[in-house]
């Protein structure tokens, strides 16, 4: 990674390693190899791991990707690869609402993900199977686009329900410190963070384990090669 000195530099506030989740048969995530986060920032300080990733998945909007001040200046052996998920996405735009009105958004949200760039979910997938890693899969905040990826990708290779949705709702531990990180990145005034709730997720993973073929059948079917889910599993886990 190409990091100029900053006095302002700061760690990540919503990074974490997946490594360590346990799969069946004894095996678990391999460490050092697949890490989620906020978007990466000029000055952010590298995590104490494997760093800079091999292979960086964007899923921001072309107008989130434009409009930040500052953003990382990864080096040319960072393999950059962009899959806007909401082609359209603001994630300043509903902060301020109602939790209510805030909730509907994210249950529409998320299945809309699901169900519009279900290609493009298929195809994150894809680059993760046969990337070099580490990997990092980032949004803006981290929490709602990479926590469907994440969660598909975790499902994929047999993570339990149970460990996904709570490894979704560890974002809720810093939803302060990453609204205010996102909306200075775009320079705007933070409001109050909108956290994350189990139903949000629980309904997408509801949808794709519904496919006739269950989770593979449907990465399948929306346009991933009928070998990437072993080959996910071949390269992201290991025994103890």
């Amino acid at each position: 990674m190409t990091l100029q000195e900053n006095a302002d530099q700061a760690p990540f506030v919503n990074f974490r390693d997946l490594g360590g989740l346990t799969a069946p048969g004894g095996r678990h995530v391999r460490p050092e190899t697949f890490y989620r986060s906020e978007v990466p920032l000029f000055g952010d300080l590298p995590p104490a791991l494997e760093w800079p990733p091999r292979t960086v998945v964007d899923l921001r909007s072309e107008g989130e990707r434009n409009g930040v001040l500052a953003p990382m200046q990864w080096s040319q052996a960072t393999s950059i690869n962009v899959i806007p998920l909401m082609a359209d996405a603001d994630p300043t735009r509903i902060a301020g609402r109602h939790l209510s009105f805030v909730t509907a958004d994210y249950l529409h949200m998320f299945q809309r993900v699901v169900e519009d760039r279900a290609r493009e979910l298929a195809r994150a997938i894809t680059l993760i199977a046969h990337a070099e890693y580490p990997v990092l899969v980032h949004c803006s905040a981290g929490k709602d686009r990479t926590g469907i990826l994440v969660a598909l990708t975790l499902d994929l290779i047999g993570v339990s329900t149970n460990s996904i949705v709570r490894d979704f709702l560890r974002s809720n531990s810093a939803a302060g410190e990453i609204t205010t990180k996102v909306f200075r990145a775009l320079g705007r005034e933070p409001h109050d963070p909108v956290p994350n709730s189990a139903a949000e997720l629980l309904q997408v993973i509801s949808t794709w384990r519904a496919h006739r073929g269950g989770v593979e059948g449907w990465l399948v079917d929306h346009g991933a090669r009928p070998h990437v889910p072993a080959l996910l599993r071949e390269r992201l886990l290991r025994y103890p």
